[in-house]
């Protein structure tokens, strides 16, 4: 059963996207072991820092559509 009044105070903690569009889509890669160890090395930002890898990547490729 939901909360009467619902929560208030949800729109504090919610999560709040970096990007001006929405960060829906999903992509999965598989790597080595090795690879794997020394990503989980960048600690707890360390999706933050893929993301951000992945963006200076395709920086400089043209749009497509």
């Amino acid at each position: 059963m939901a909360r009467p009044g619902g929560n208030p105070g949800l729109k504090k903690h919610q999560f709040k996207s970096p990007y001006d569009e929405p960060a829906t889509d999903f992509i999965g890669i598989r790597v080595p072991p090795s690879l794997n160890k020394k990503l989980k090395a960048l600690g707890k930002n360390r999706m933050v820092l893929i993301r951000k890898a992945l963006e200076d990547l395709v920086a400089g490729l043209p749009e497509s559509s």
